[in-house]
């Protein structure tokens, strides 16, 4: 598998309850997932033969819009560079919409699944008007190939 060196979350956000602080582990695990998932896609020839070794940044976003016309719970999820992105429902993990390839979905269900009390609280904050902004929370790690 390829090598993840650790990077730091950020935020942008108003709240007092720090977000970013409260998914830490919780972002790294997705992305680690994430991953797992994009290296079990490559061909076995791939997977087996010799590696340049190549670092590149890579980034997983999850988003929450404080707008109070949407009425069901979700987060948006962007991973990597290219701007794949998807809407998930937080009640159940569904997918709402979005253009991220449907093969991490059942990945990104079982995350949010598994963190559904703490992104039902952020969502709770955004309708209630804290913070007044969208939440992001950003994972960025250098990854080797």
């Amino acid at each position: 598998m390829k090598k993840v060196k650790t990077g730091k979350p950020k935020t942008r956000a108003k709240s007092k309850a720090k977000p970013q602080a409260m998914f830490k582990d919780q972002l790294q695990e997705l992305f680690n997932v994430l991953r797992a998932v994009d290296y079990a896609r490559l061909s076995e020839d791939i997977r087996k033969s010799v590696k340049f070794l190549v670092a590149r940044l890579e980034t997983l976003e999850i988003r929450m819009d404080a707008c109070k016309n949407h009425g069901r719970g979700h987060v948006h999820i962007k991973y990597k560079k290219n701007g794949h992105a998807a809407s998930y429902a937080i009640n159940d993990g569904s997918r709402l919409a979005g253009e991220l390839p449907t093969y991490y979905d059942r990945k990104v269900r079982s995350w949010i699944i598994k963190n559904q009390p703490e992104l039902q609280t952020l969502w709770a904050s955004t309708q209630n008007g804290k913070p007044n902004e969208a939440i992001l929370l950003t994972f960025r790690t250098t990854v080797y190939d």
